[in-house]
């Protein structure tokens, strides 16, 4: 009686081991598809600026005159109307990154955004080595908490990187600005990849 008991159980055990494992191989490749299929994609067009892929799955690589920059998929992109481009955050309202191009004597990033009266409404906030290399060109960098007129009067902080010397006669200025409450870790998550990406062509 004990033989044929333990023959029916090793061959329900069998049994048992092999659906698990056949589900187990179902399930991974449910879970691969799905990855696959929510990858972002992007198309490329000749005659506009356009994102394409990067190697890196939470960002895409925007190319602009002159220079590429890799950003959130999920960001909205557009432009500044000036051969430059804003990235806006549309989980964070007020979190957008904005890089302007200049030909003409290039006029300080602050400036642009914030305007003439920035010295009454800008205040230096930041403890920031007053240089950063970033892929072989020197940019002057700044941090400001400003009452702004972007954000409707309400605070926000302003970090901004400003070309030492023009790549022929382009000069490139970035600016990042986000509520205080959120600037921190937008600098650390969105700010540096997006700006250690920033390459001139």
């Amino acid at each position: 009686m004990k033989k044929p008991l333990s023959i029916y159980l090793t061959g329900c055990l069998l049994t048992l081991t092999l659906l698990l494992a056949a589900c187990a191989s179902n399930q991974t490749t449910t879970t691969t598809n799905q990855t696959t299929n929510n990858q972002p994609t992007a198309t490329t067009t000749s005659s506009t600026p356009s994102p394409t892929q990067s190697s890196n799955a939470s960002f895409v690589t925007y190319t602009g005159k002159g220079y590429t920059i890799n950003y959130r998929p999920s960001w909205k992109v557009e432009s500044d109307g000036n051969n430059g481009v804003t990235f806006t955050d549309p989980a964070q309202k007020g979190s957008v990154l904005h890089v302007i191009v200049q030909t003409q004597s290039p006029t300080a990033a602050l400036q642009i955004e914030e305007g003439t009266s920035l010295k009454d409404r800008c205040k230096e906030s930041g403890n920031l080595l007053a240089t950063a290399d970033i892929n072989g060109v020197t940019w002057n960098q700044g941090e400001y908490r400003c009452s702004s007129a972007i954000a409707n009067g309400s605070d926000q902080e302003i970090r901004t990187l400003d070309m030492a010397k023009p790549v022929g006669n382009t000069y490139y200025s970035i600016a990042f600005y986000s509520t205080p409450q959120n600037f921190d870790n937008a600098v650390i998550g969105t700010f540096r990849p997006m700006t250690d990406s920033f390459k001139v062509k």
